[in-house]
């Protein structure tokens, strides 16, 4: 997004097109649509292993840490 507003802002100054701000703009671009697989590769559920049941009710979590299915068999108690 800097890059797309450096270039934008150079082209506006200077007055003068240049092949490195048509560079600049479109690596801006790119990184900004690229920037989205972070976010789906480290989503939360990913990351949990948990998903809601098909009627929303509760929560599945697939191979939990033995201490915390410990807990929650528990009711949580300490």
């Amino acid at each position: 997004m800097a890059s797309t507003a450096a270039a934008l802002l150079i082209r506006l100054i200077g007055g003068e097109q240049a092949a490195f701000l048509g560079v600049l703009l479109l690596g801006g671009f790119f990184a900004v649509l690229a920037s989205v697989a972070p976010f789906v590769a480290g989503s939360l559920p990913r990351i949990t292993r948990a998903r809601t049941s098909d009627d929303g009710g509760c929560v599945i979590v697939e191979n939990p840490h033995p201490t915390f299915a410990e807990q929650v068999r528990g009711g949580l108690s300490r």
